[in-house]
């Protein structure tokens, strides 16, 4: 999932996005800057231009994305 400007977890840490119970999902990687961190810890803070690896529900996570999309 890239994460651009506006997208709602930027500035929290992947706890506080909620992403295990809003996406049934468990965050594996985040690319940051050409850099990729497996298994990040819950503490970790999201940034704009993050590409977030999510395994988890995969209608839940492409609606998402889409509605992120539209926004």
């Amino acid at each position: 999932i890239p994460l651009s400007e506006n997208a709602p977890w930027i500035s929290k840490t992947i706890r506080e996005c909620g992403i295990r119970e809003s996406l049934q999902g468990l965050v594996v990687g985040v690319e940051r800057g050409g850099a990729r961190h497996l298994n990040p810890p819950a503490d970790w803070v999201l940034k704009s231009g993050d590409l977030v690896w999510v395994v988890g529900n995969t209608r839940l996570i492409q609606d998402w994305v889409k509605n992120q999309s539209l926004q």
